[in-house]
């Protein structure tokens, strides 16, 4: 994720986008007024992931292209790591 050039979203005035802007030297951080808009931006490819906290990724799971997550999570080493939407467990 830290590649040149990479871009990230995160809520605009939140602790996670604070975090984000200290640890990825090399991305630049998108703000952003929702949830929603973040993953509107991926999905439009405006952005190269998002920054969200941990309870947000539930809600949005099931709104991206499937496997997308499992994927990230895969690439990121978090192969043992469950990704499921609440619906589907």
């Amino acid at each position: 994720m830290q590649g040149k050039n990479s871009r990230a979203s995160s809520e605009y005035r939140s602790a996670t986008i604070r975090a984000a802007g200290r640890s990825l030297k090399n991305t630049t951080i998108v703000a952003v007024g929702s949830v929603g808009e973040a993953t509107e931006m991926l999905r439009a490819d405006a952005v190269d992931a998002f920054a969200l906290t941990h309870d947000a990724l539930p809600a949005i799971a099931a709104r991206l292209p499937s496997g997308m997550v499992r994927r990230a999570f895969d690439d990121a080493g978090l192969k043992d790591l469950v990704v499921t939407p609440p619906s589907a467990q």
